[in-house]
């Protein structure tokens, strides 16, 4: 907002501000949060009546970081789970009779608009026959000089009608401010203050029924899908998120418009973004008098579904909340549907609707509390199910391939191949082979890695399973995108000195603090089709060039990192960890109600000094599950200290 300034002399305008240093794909994704979040009902339980598994993916430092409460009043109120700073509620938790996990949502919480300025003043827009013109609004701040004095600085901003203009001139130049068009924001969420309502109601909800009711009063879910179970045995998904409901003409274009190569960029998959032209009043929001906030669809629109036997979400969007029953007809602002699934989706999607396939469960694929907590523990992934003895026999049958720089023996990768065990665990040797392997087809957008990839592409009937295999290559050895890629890989990983079949404990981690011993951690990254999610040092996108390797070119989009923590000279650790996995919760509720353990992957103290600033992060990388304290019994039972706070009465004057 602050960098949307007016042209001047027919150019783009120069932001008053520093650029920003940030992916421009990101500026209009939520790529980097995310979540997995099951809920099984009586059908797919064992043990239990219900089921749920919470794995928020976010940010191990910082504002977004979870912490764990438990707040009662008697009477009213007994819930249990975490927070983030600065929220005085659960925000994933259970109590008695419910517990509920969230997902970042594909919904659309805003729309972008185009709009058409007049050529003699570009402070002017075009709205149906007349010509509107723009707010403006002038914020100071004090910036620090050089010399340590402080200036004020005077901003304006501006605004449309719809909302804010904003600056995209990194993503693409059409979307900067130019002579002829400018770009607004319009945002659902403006006004939206409920959430401390929204959730302490969520809390105190003693069924499914009156939990949705609860959605429906308050309205003031922000951003995220939520998975539900109750006490009875069902299971329910809903994506109750603040969505911007479009007339069936702006549905239709945009539908259309997103395919285009001028606009996929922006849609990137359902991932992205919607862009509407602003100078036509038929691409409004419309209301239908329903919601708290005009021009939002109303609950009862929203998708949802309430099952015995499963629901889940990986973020990708709604339409596969349940493999056997498909979510389908909603607006094209919830996500798209019968589109490619992200890798980490169909993971999910694997091991929640085929366990024993998988190895999780029995015959009759229900779960045990122990086997849930399995589905994060295992470590597995996708592409070393689906890719990895494909890419070793191509490896052994050709191990020698000829570089422009000379010839390269890639016998080291095939041996590191063929002995890895297709996990992520510390000791798991070639995990780190097979994510730098895949690293050159990363591609925008939500489907991760590139098509040309896979031997047998999208099929919207077989979502879970398809693109796969490796994409067959009948010219010359040399010539093989995959043993190229796969050239690439052991070059970089031979000049940072690491060993094709290194173990992953010896090179992933994370640094808690200066001066401390760096951790080990388990797990990987969301493009290599993970459930654990322990998202390190890497560039949200590859930039490398296969054609790099043949010419012997330098190669950029490097995932490896040379880190020299304590100043010994000694670079042994690369694979540097700051977000994914955080507050992990595995629940089962039966006839005694509610029993839960979890991981608090960079623990509840934030403070170096503190003697519980790593004791759980070294249980989460030993993947040892620890219990939650529910029952008045359990808590006296474990209590360390008690500290009473009382207010002052204030004598009023």
């Amino acid at each position: 907002m602050a960098s949307a300034q007016p042209p001047t002399d027919g150019t783009l305008a120069r932001a008053a501000l520093p650029a920003l240093e940030q992916d421009p794909v990101s500026l209009l994704t939520s790529e980097g949060i995310g979540s997995n979040g099951w809920a099984l009902g009586a059908d797919r339980s064992s043990n239990a009546n219900s089921l749920l598994l919470g794995n928020p993916h976010f940010p191990w430092d910082g504002e977004l970081r979870f912490f764990e409460q438990h707040l009662q009043i008697p009477g009213e109120l007994n819930v249990t789970g975490a927070t983030m700073m600065g929220f005085p509620a659960i925000l994933i938790g259970f109590n008695e009779r419910l517990g509920w996990t969230h997902t970042v949502s594909q919904s659309k919480r805003f729309t972008l608009y185009q709009l058409t300025l007049d050529p003699d003043n570009p402070l002017r827009y075009r709205y149906g026959d007349q010509w509107r013109e723009m707010s403006q609004k002038q914020i100071t701040v004090q910036v620090r000089q050089a010399d340590g004095s402080l200036q004020p600085h005077v901003q304006t901003l501006y605004g449309s009608h719809f909302g804010p203009l904003v600056n995209l001139a990194s993503l693409s130049p059409t979307l900067g401010w130019t002579r002829n068009s400018a770009i607004s924001l319009r945002d659902a969420n403006a006004g939206n203050y409920r959430m401390l309502e929204q959730w302490l109601a969520m809390a105190k909800a003693q069924s499914t029924p009156a939990f949705f009711d609860a959605l429906a009063a308050h309205q003031g879910v922000p951003w995220v899908n939520t998975l539900l179970v109750d006490k009875t045995g069902q299971a329910s998904y809903v994506d109750a998120t603040l969505v911007p409901r479009l007339g069936a003409r702006a549905e239709a274009w945009w539908r259309a418009a997103s395919q285009t190569p001028q606009l996929a960029p922006i849609w990137q998959d359902g991932e992205g973004s919607v862009l509407l032209p602003g100078n036509d009043p038929d691409f409004e929001w419309m209301d239908s008098g329903q919601t708290r906030t005009p021009g939002l669809v109303p609950l009862s629109q929203a998708p949802r579904q309430t099952r015995s036997d499963y629901v889940y979400n990986a973020n990708s969007s709604h339409w596969l909340t349940n493999l056997a029953s498909p979510l389908e007809g909603y607006s094209i602002l919830y996500g798209p549907e019968q589109t490619v699934r992200s890798p980490r989706t169909r993971y999910n999607a694997q091991l929640i609707s085929a366990p024993d396939a998988m190895g999780l469960t029995g015959a009759d694929r229900r779960f045990t509390l122990q086997t849930l907590q399995q589905v994060l523990t295992h470590n597995g992934s996708l592409f070393a199910r689906e890719l990895r003895e494909p890419l070793l026999a191509r490896c052994e049958a050709h191990p020698l391939i000829q570089l422009t720089g000379g010839p390269l023996d890639l016998t080291p990768s095939c041996k590191a191949l063929a002995n890895w065990d297709g996990e992520y665990q510390l000791e798991s040797r070639g995990a780190h082979l097979m994510r730098e392997w895949l690293t050159a087809f990363r591609t925008s957008g939500h489907r991760d890695i590139k098509d040309e990839l896979f031997a047998i592409p999208f099929n919207p009937a077989q979502a879970a399973t398809t693109p796969n295999g490796l994409a067959p290559w009948r010219g010359a050895p040399d010539q093989d995108p995959a043993l190229l890629a796969l050239a690439q890989a052991q070059q970089r990983l031979q000049a940072a000195g690491i060993a094709p079949d290194a173990a992953l404990g010896t090179l992933q981690f994370v640094q808690k603090a200066a001066g401390l011993s760096p951790i080990p951690l388990p797990g990987g990254h969301s493009f290599e089709g993970l459930f654990n999610m322990v998202q390190t040092n890497l560039p949200s996108r590859s930039t490398s060039s296969l054609a790099n390797i043949v010419t012997g070119k330098a190669v950029a989009g490097t995932t490896l990192r040379s880190l020299d923590d304590d100043g010994d000279g000694q670079a042994e650790l690369r694979y540097r960890a700051n977000y994914g996995s955080s507050f992990v919760l595995a629940l089962q509720f039966d006839a005694n109600g509610p029993r839960a353990e979890r991981f608090l992957s960079y623990g509840q103290s934030h403070d170096p000094e503190s003697p519980h600033f790593t004791d759980q992060t070294e249980l989460f990388a030993r993947q040892q599950w620890q219990p939650m304290r529910f029952t008045d019994e359990e808590i006296a039972a474990h209590r360390e200290r008690t500290l009473h706070l009382k207010v002052p009465r204030v004598a009023r004057p």
